[in-house]
């Protein structure tokens, strides 16, 4: 049963991936209709940062905070 529900999960999530493009499409004709023009896509990319834990907590004894 949970394992089913798992592969009907990731099937979803893989078929939403693929439709990412036809979602900029609509925006691109939502955004025209309203008089907006998009110049150029960009990509984001994401980094992860491996802090050490001792690091960390000095990081945190000073007011910095990261997500966990």
């Amino acid at each position: 049963m949970k394992m089913r529900m798992f592969l009907i999960l990731v099937g979803i999530l893989f078929v939403s991936a693929c439709g990412q493009e036809s979602l900029n499409e609509q925006h691109e004709v939502y955004l025209s209709n309203k008089g907006w023009e998009i110049k150029e896509l960009f990509k984001i990319e994401t980094y992860i940062l491996d802090i050490p834990d001792e690091m960390l907590s000095n990081y945190e004894a000073s007011g910095i905070t990261f997500l966990s």
